[in-house]
């Protein structure tokens, strides 16, 4: 009873407590603070990584395209400032550029078509290929340029010095054209080259074709001989020893057998000698070999009835080459070939001595003609020079030795003059102060002998 009596008054006094009205302590009020005058001074934020150009779904970068320049010539530099139009100097073009001469050789005359450019300048050479002219636009300086058509042997070319600068060129032919774009560098050589194709109609393959020009611009290397040229690269790889080949074993010789025919047969020892092999016909442009080795000795052999004789020494190397069924092989000193121990490099021929001028030429006095009498006859039969009119002679003609003929040289003065080279006819000719004239006589016989003008031997200018 009395433990619930304290729980009663416990519970009043709760309840007399929550129902008291609450006291409330005033917040003082604090004075607005006046705004600044000036603009609050920023913190620097520092840079952060830059975040990658969003991708498209192709996943190509998207960027902001630049400002475009003129739609042909797009000119570089600042934005506020205006670049001065490049000038174009054309160069001189040749029909027939000079060849490229081998490795060794003194280097060729630069082309005339190829030009050095001006410094600060490049060089851009456009080569057509198309048998018509073609014309190109938007050259600096210039409305138009022609480039001439090209021939059976060569493109046609023109070649221009232009400021570094990156160019858009139209390009047209009388069945059609096409834009080409060249970025060109100071000092820098470029080539364009134009060709033509066929494409298909609409109607299909069955309908005539129509042509479309083709370029491609790519660098140009300077021709050797030309500034910056070089000579030509020439790779030459060392010879490699063929497999058949094989070299004596100590106190031997070898003999090779090779069979240029298309004959098979069989190799056979004769006279004591113990040796039978099949030769079989060769096959394409290498003949067949058969390689043998053999003690020092004579040794005999027989092939499709053909008998041979072989005299083998210690350490030689001998070849029977057969190159027809009706005649018996050839026996000769097999020749090492290149690239396999042992190879002897040929000797180089010795050039041909310079041409000199016979001596037997000799060109007009002054006032006077020359006749070269030229007997092409041998020995016999023996051959007379007899003079019926203009002078009197009466010789024998020198005969024809090896491939000279046989000559008597006359130095005359102008007018007729009539020989009679017996056996073989007359010789008439009239003659003029300064020429030359050469009258052949062999056989056969004929009434009059022709008489030709006398060419100045080559070593004689």
């Amino acid at each position: 009873m009395v433990r619930l009596l304290s729980l009663l008054a416990m519970f009043l006094s709760l309840f007399v407590v929550a129902c008291a009205p609450a006291t409330t302590t005033p917040i003082p009020t604090a004075a607005p603070s006046p705004l600044p005058t000036s603009a609050p001074t920023a913190t620097a934020v520092p840079s952060a990584t830059p975040v990658p150009p969003t991708a498209t779904p192709t996943g190509t970068a998207t960027a902001t395209p630049a400002p475009s320049h003129s739609p042909t010539i797009i000119a570089t530099g600042t934005p506020t400032e205006t670049p001065a139009p490049p000038t174009a100097t054309r160069l001189p073009a040749t029909p027939t550029p000079q060849p490229i001469a081998d490795t060794g050789q003194a280097p060729p005359a630069c082309p005339g078509w190829f030009g050095t450019p001006e410094p600060g300048k490049a060089l851009l050479t456009i080569e057509n290929y198309i048998n018509e002219p073609v014309a190109v636009g938007n050259i600096p300086g210039r409305s138009e340029l022609q480039v001439p058509a090209a021939s059976d042997a060569e493109p046609g070319r023109i070649t221009l010095a232009l400021g570094p600068d990156a160019y858009e060129l139209p390009i047209n032919a009388t069945f059609g054209g096409t834009s080409v774009r060249v970025q060109l560098g100071s000092g820098q050589y470029w080539l364009v080259a134009l060709t033509a194709e066929s494409v298909i109609g609409a109607g299909g393959r069955n309908s005539p074709k129509d042509k479309s020009i083709v370029s491609r611009v790519s660098p140009l290397t300077p021709p050797w001989g030309c500034p910056g040229g070089a000579p030509p690269v020439v790779v030459v790889s060392p010879p490699q020893c063929p497999a058949w080949f094989t070299t004596p074993q100590e106190g031997k010789g070898i003999i090779v057998f090779e069979n240029h025919t298309t004959n098979s047969s069989i190799i056979d020892g004769i006279d004591g000698v113990s040796f039978s092999a099949p030769f079989p016909k060769r096959t394409g442009s290498e003949p067949t070999r058969l390689v043998a080795s053999f003690a020092p000795g004579r040794y005999r052999f027989s092939l499709f009835l053909h008998n041979f004789t072989v005299d083998l020494a210690s350490g030689q190397q001998v070849a029977v080459r057969w190159g027809s069924p009706t005649y018996p092989p050839d026996v000769t000193v097999l020749i090492v070939p290149a690239g396999c121990a042992g190879y002897v490099a040929p000797t180089p021929a010795a050039p041909p001595p310079p041409p000199t001028c016979p001596a037997w030429f000799a060109r007009p006095e002054p006032g006077k003609a020359l006749l070269v009498v030229e007997n092409h006859g041998g020995k016999a039969p023996v051959v007379t020079l007899k003079a019926l009119a203009g002078i009197s002679l009466d010789i024998q003609m020198p005969p024809k030795v090896g491939d000279e003929p046989g000559r008597h040289v006359l130095m005359l003065t102008p007018g007729h003059y009539e020989f009679e080279a017996s056996p073989y006819g007359m010789i008439i000719v009239d003659l003029a102060a300064g020429a030359m004239k050469v009258a052949p006589i062999h056989a056969p016989r004929v009434e009059q002998r022709p008489v030709f003008d006398l060419p100045v031997p080559p070593a004689c200018n």
